[in-house]
């Protein structure tokens, strides 16, 4: 919680009697920021997946990229290899080296 968003949730109250605040411990925001850069992976390699499916690009399960090929990729390389962007769990990037094959760990970057 910052100030900004106490301001608001104040402001915007119209009874202060029921309201709460919990802080979370820095254990659990950090389990709770894992989860979230999980999920963000999760469905970064299932979009993958429907861009290749959508294209009739065909893969072998055991050869597609997954959760874990990102985060190792990513802390190989902390920028995009195209623009130099860097890279965070917001903006990860899967880039194809050959286009007409699918997102396989050996074809990605």
């Amino acid at each position: 919680i910052n100030r900004k968003w106490l301001w608001t949730a104040i402001t915007r109250s119209t009874d202060l009697s029921p309201m709460q605040i919990y802080q979370h411990s820095d254990k659990e925001c950090f389990r709770l920021k894992e989860t979230m850069i999980g999920q963000k992976l999760k469905m970064k390699v299932s979009s993958c997946k429907s861009q290749d499916e959508k294209a009739g690009r065909k893969w072998d399960e055991k050869e597609c990229i997954d959760p874990k090929w990102i985060c190792r990729i990513a802390g190989n390389h902390p920028c995009c290899p195209v623009c130099k962007t860097k890279l965070t769990a917001d903006n990860v990037s899967v880039d194809r080296v050959h286009n007409s094959l699918p997102h396989l760990w050996n074809n990605s970057r």
